[in-house]
């Protein structure tokens, strides 16, 4: 846990969530597009 607090590891975690919700955003929002159709 203590190697969490380094600032380069926090950054890449960041990116790495931010990568992953745009991610499941792009598959997520066309299928509820056609859903709602």
């Amino acid at each position: 846990m203590q190697n969490l607090s380094t600032p380069c590891l926090g950054r890449i975690f960041l990116i790495f969530i931010q990568v992953h919700t745009f991610h499941l955003f792009h598959i997520l929002v066309p299928q509820f597009i056609i859903f709602a159709i």
